[in-house]
């Protein structure tokens, strides 16, 4: 059985809270945010992903957007079906 590797942080999804678009980020963005927030990338893995308060398609003009790491966790609709919410 070969080893298991990290999560790379670069993967978790960005979305934008307001329009609802991918976010696009250059390669290391991801850590760095991490990093700025005090946060170790080897925590993470594909269960979490990050709200931005505003994307360059909708909010043009910023410069920054407030962000935010978000725990993605599975629950059961009273119907049955499987649905993802953030905590």
């Amino acid at each position: 059985m070969g080893t298991i590797k990290p999560f790379d942080p670069e993967l978790v999804y960005v979305e934008c809270a307001a329009c609802g678009q991918p976010v696009l980020w250059e390669e290391g963005k991801t850590t760095e945010v991490l990093e700025w927030a005090g946060l170790s990338p080897g925590l993470l893995d594909a269960g979490w992903m990050i709200l931005s308060e505003g994307c360059p398609q909708c909010t043009p003009r910023e410069e920054y957007y407030v962000t935010h790491l978000v725990r993605l966790v599975r629950s059961e609709d009273p119907a049955g079906a499987a649905t993802a919410k953030a905590r």
